[in-house]
């Protein structure tokens, strides 16, 4: 069996938005799995969880809800997906941020 993807899940739980997100993700592991997934329950302006600047995985889907969000995901140094592609922090490309938007 090939390795499977360690994935953070920087998504909040407390909207119906964020859940439905996170089930999309859920199906889609589903269907083309399997990942190693990390999350934990969060609030929409929480703060990017501490461990992810220590955690080695393979990527981060995350709903970015501001700028300092963004800077702390940047910061892992993963490729990173924003789920909202916002445009305050999204080129279209890896740019400033260098975050993809979807």
């Amino acid at each position: 069996m090939p390795n499977r993807p360690h994935v953070a899940l920087i998504v909040e739980t407390s909207l119906i938005s964020g859940r439905e997100i996170l089930r999309g993700i859920a199906h889609y592991v589903q269907e083309q799995g399997p990942w190693l997934i990390y999350h934990e329950p969060r609030a929409l302006e929480a703060a990017v969880p501490r461990c992810l600047e220590s955690w080695r995985g393979d990527g981060i889907i995350a709903r970015l809800s501001s700028r300092a969000m963004a800077e702390q995901v940047r910061r892992a140094g993963l490729p990173a997906v924003d789920v909202l592609r916002d445009r305050r922090w999204y080129t279209g490309r890896r740019g400033t941020f260098g975050l993809w938007g979807v």
